[in-house]
């Protein structure tokens, strides 16, 4: 026992000393119920431009230019040639699009807006809100109209009254050991009970753990829907992903 308490009263002055250092490294550190969400900015080098990118826990949730002329360009798994880059393309003749993102992040989906659509952000932290409105440029000049619905996405959705969405970008199961697919994988009912008649939906399958591209191409089966799994690898110069492949 008297070995015990020196021993505790050293790892509680380490873990003293250690936070504030630790936190230095970081734009901002938030901690709530969901885990720790830290904002971090990187230097540019002669091959890259500074950025600035949200990290949840182990996993980047958005990555964003720090340059102005590049604010609204989508980065990382979100670029033009990724599976919610092609479902938000940009079609000359278009109307304004109705469109639900799951998972907010960063905000950087919303660098697909147009003026005149509506986005719709589903997004359980509080935290991660907060954040993307204040410390990223993407909703803040986002050239659409946004608002975000606080809460469990999939609760969310069952309450709500359809909505006729035209597009849905599904990005919250990504990651770690805790992300996992809701049961409305098997069916899509509830997820998708509020889009409109002709939709489609890029659903983002990369996951440490679980391998979701069969899952939502049998579930599109049930719908009557096509699926195409599209393969990107990372490009670290350009900050996104690089189409590779597609079945």
């Amino acid at each position: 026992m008297g070995l015990l308490l020196p021993l505790a009263g050293g790892l509680i002055y380490l873990l003293a000393w250690e936070n504030p250092h630790w936190y230095a490294d970081f734009r901002l550190v938030k901690r709530n119920f969901y885990g720790v969400v830290r904002v971090e900015d990187a230097e540019g080098t002669a091959d890259t431009e500074p950025m600035r990118e949200l990290h949840h826990g182990t996993i980047s949730h958005g990555t964003e230019y720090l340059n102005a002329p590049f604010h609204r360009r989508p980065t990382t798994y979100y670029g033009p040639v990724s599976g919610i880059g092609i479902a938000l393309k940009d079609e000359p003749g278009v109307p304004p699009r109705r469109v639900a993102v799951i998972g907010l992040g960063a905000g950087t989906i919303s660098a697909y807006a147009r003026p005149g659509d509506l986005f719709r952000f589903y997004e359980i932290n509080p935290e991660v809100v907060d954040i993307a409105r204040t410390q990223f440029f993407y909703l803040k000049e986002c050239p659409a109209r946004w608002e975000v619905a606080l809460g469990d996405a999939r609760l969310s959705l069952e309450r709500e009254q359809p909505q006729g969405f035209d597009v849905m970008a599904v990005d919250a199961f990504f990651g770690g050991r805790d992300s996992r697919p809701p049961a409305h994988y098997r069916g899509f009912s509830g997820v998708f009970s509020t889009l409109g008649a002709r939709w489609r939906a890029g659903v983002h399958v990369s996951n440490r753990f679980l391998k979701l591209g069969g899952v939502v191409s049998r579930a599109a089966n049930e719908l009557h829907k096509s699926a195409i799994l599209i393969v990107n690898e990372d490009d670290n110069k350009t900050a996104l992903t690089r189409l590779i492949g597609s079945c």
